[in-house]
């Protein structure tokens, strides 16, 4: 635990000051927070009035950052106990999770734990995604919803199959890469970061910030 301590919560000013520290620590804050994805739109379609957005938004980073630092109290202390790299990527939970659980009392049942919880994670998080792409199709086509799920579940199942098979019998990849690790790379430190400031750079511009703390049911005032 202590070497995974210092590894976690060290300072290397060097890292500190440059660009790609930024660029992923930016892209790992706007995955986990929504951002840039139009989650966060099609949510608030659904937000009731008189919701305080400004101290809503405050209460959801706190909790996700509390929860990510404990995740990772947890994580790291089984990495560095079992000699895995750190920065293994996404492999840790497909390739190196496992043989630790193979390794462990009772390993069998935590891994089914740990991949249940997963698979709960990865699928609330593609059912609001899902409706991403719904809405857009639903009023387009003037769909039931049903239909507009089923077209939507197959869009977004077919887009996720080279994704899924980064880590099967079939190994895709991109160079020596596994085409899933690229694509995070991609759109985690790509798109995600373009969409979400230039989102944002267009809603300051367009839309005058009066009328933005009014929709917020901001406290602020505009002078």
């Amino acid at each position: 635990a202590g070497r995974a301590n210092d590894f976690y919560f060290s300072f290397d000013q060097d890292l500190f000051w440059q660009l790609s520290t930024w660029r992923m620590a930016a892209g790992q804050a706007f995955y986990s927070l929504s951002i840039g994805l139009a989650l966060l739109i099609t949510y608030g379609s659904y937000t009731p009035k008189g919701i305080n957005i400004i101290s809503s938004s405050i209460a959801v980073v706190a909790t996700n950052s509390f929860v990510s630092i404990m995740a990772g109290l947890m994580v790291f202390p089984i990495v560095f106990t079992f000699g895995i790299a750190p920065d293994t990527g996404s492999q840790l939970s497909f390739t190196a999770f496992p043989a630790v659980f193979g390794e462990l009392t009772g390993g069998r049942a935590i891994g089914i734990v740990f991949f249940a919880l997963l698979f709960m994670a990865a699928f609330t998080s593609c059912t609001g995604g899902l409706a991403v792409v719904l809405a857009p199709i639903r009023d387009e086509f003037q769909l039931p919803r049903w239909a507009a799920a089923t077209v939507s579940v197959a869009i977004v199942t077919l887009i996720g199959v080279p994704s899924a098979l980064s880590f099967t019998s079939v190994s895709l990849t991109v160079g020596d890469r596994p085409f899933l690790d690229m694509m995070d790379q991609v759109t985690g430190s790509g798109v995600v970061l373009a969409a979400g400031v230039v989102g944002a750079a267009l809603i300051a511009w367009l839309i005058p910030n009066a009328e933005l703390l009014a929709a917020m049911n901001s406290r602020v005032s505009h002078p």
